[in-house]
């Protein structure tokens, strides 16, 4: 069983408690990952607070992002830029998210990581 942190007593305790779908993963990720595996509910990592990340020593790293979106209330044109619905306000869509983690962990917190 992987090892969370927060555990779930706390995250359910927070000022923002967890979303029933974010429990419902990160039940899921503790019962089905090894030891060897840590899971962070929320990190904060130098101004970046994705919803989840997954370590693994020696293997990497894995960010998710949950969101419990009704994909209804949003329109996606040719150039792939998200609009909410009915007032077509552009918010970034989950991919873009996703990758703005991705280089933020990349580029600012791992000095080794491309040469390695």
């Amino acid at each position: 069983m992987a090892h969370i942190y927060p555990d779930f007593y706390t995250i359910q305790h927070l000022n923002q408690p967890a979303t029933e779908g974010e429990v419902i993963l990160l039940d899921f990720l503790q019962r089905n990952l090894n030891m060897e595996f840590e899971i962070y509910y929320h990190p904060f990592i130098n101004g970046d607070k994705p919803n989840i990340v997954i370590l693994k020593k020696g293997c990497g790293a894995i960010v998710i992002s949950v969101n419990e979106w009704n994909l209804d209330n949003y329109t996606i044109d040719n150039n792939l830029d998200w609009w909410k619905n009915p007032d077509l306000i552009k918010v970034q869509s989950p991919f873009s998210q996703i990758s703005y983690y991705k280089e933020n962990l990349v580029s600012l917190h791992i000095n080794t990581f491309l040469s390695k």
